[in-house]
Parts: C-alpha cells; structure tokens; sequence
C-alpha cells in the first residue's frame, strides 16, 4: 500500500475554499431531493426525507452564518423562521400519517 504524504495547515488553508463549495454542492443536491418531502409535492412524503431536508437546511445556514447578526444590523428573532419551518414539517408529517392510515 501507497504511503500518503500527511496534509499541513497550509494545504487546509489552502484547500478549505474547493471544499466548502463541494460541502454546498452535495448539500444543495440533498436538500433538492428531500424538497418534495418538505413541502407536500411528493405524493408519498417520507419522515426520513423530511428530517434530511431539515438537516441540509440547518447545515446550510451554519455555512452561510444565515443566523449570524452583521455588525449594526437589528438583531433578528431566530424564533420566527424556525416556527415557520417547524409548523411546516409538522403539518407534512400530519399529512403523510393522515395518508398512511387513511
């Protein structure tokens, strides 16, 4: 077996920009397959795409700092999208139990 040469903090640095942006593109593709589940386009939802949409998004948000306050902007209620977002997988969820049982 081939002995890999060890990576150095300049390599990270150098390398950290290619692997955010490969990190959000398979992010984007997880997200696009699991949309359907989310919003109620998929005719048969699954609990597990839905999870992994939510998942995606929070992950996304940490890369883009979505909840970070920029300096001199009014501090926003973090409460406001994450009751939007939940109350939306909720309902989703009550759908798909209301079509497995029905």
């Amino acid at each position: 077996m081939e002995e890999l040469e060890p990576i150095t903090d300049t390599d990270l640095e150098t390398m950290r920009p290619m692997v955010r942006r490969l990190v959000v593109q398979r992010l984007q593709a997880l997200w696009s397959a699991a949309e359907p589940h989310v919003t109620g386009e998929e005719p048969n939802p699954s609990a597990a795409m839905m999870e992994l949409g939510l998942k995606a998004t929070r992950d996304l948000a940490a890369i883009f700092k979505v909840t970070t306050v920029a300096a001199g902007d009014p501090e926003p209620d973090p409460t406001v999208a994450v009751t939007r977002d939940r109350q939306m997988v909720l309902e989703s969820m009550r759908q798909l139990e209301a079509r497995s049982q029905g």
